[in-house]
C-alpha cells in the first residue's frame, strides 16, 4: 500500500493543476526561491506576519477571505506547496518531511523575524512539523 504523500501526491498535482485560475486582486503574488525551487505566495497587508498554510489538494486561493479581512492586522502571507497553484510539482519522492524543509526555507528565505502560522489539515501537519527546522514562530 502506498504511503498516503505518495497516494495523494498525483491527485494533488492534478487538481491544483485544474484549478479555476481565480485570484484574489486585493493579494499580490510573488515567488520566492527556496533551495532552487520557485514558491509562490500571496502577500496582503501590514503587520506581525501570519504564514497561512492551505491543506492538500488545494492552494493559497482558499484564503482569500482570510487575506482580505486579515490584512488591516497582519501582513499575511498564504503559500502555494510545491505541486500546487503557482508552484512547480515537487519531486515524486518527497514526503512529509520534504514540504516540511521546504516550508522551513520558505519563511527563512522571506526574512521573516518571527510569524504566526496557521495551517489547515497537511497544512497543520506541515506546521508542526516545520517547528524542529526553524525557531521563528510566535504561534502555531
Amino acid at each position: 500500500m502506498a504511503s498516503p504523500s505518495r497516494r495523494y501526491g498525483l491527485r494533488l498535482r492534478v487538481v491544483c493543476e485544474t484549478g479555476n485560475g481565480v485570484t484574489n486582486g486585493a493579494a499580490d503574488t510573488n515567488q520566492v526561491d527556496v533551495g532552487g525551487r520557485r514558491i509562490a505566495f500571496r502577500r496582503s497587508g501590514a503587520g506581525p506576519a501570519l504564514v497561512l498554510v492551505h491543506g492538500g489538494l488545494s492552494d493559497s486561493r482558499v484564503w482569500r477571505r482570510q487575506l482580505e479581512d486579515l490584512a488591516d492586522e497582519f501582513t499575511v502571507i498564504a503559500w502555494d506547496a510545491p505541486g500546487c497553484g503557482q508552484s512547480p510539482d515537487a519531486p515524486e519522492w518527497w514526503r512529509l518531511p520534504d514540504y516540511a524543509d521546504c516550508l522551513a526555507g520558505f519563511i527563512r528565505g522571506l526574512g521573516l523575524p518571527r510569524v504566526h502560522l496557521l495551517g489547515h489539515s497537511f497544512g497543520g501537519a506541515l506546521g508542526w512539523r516545520s517547528i524542529a527546522g526553524i525557531r521563528r514562530f510566535r504561534s502555531v
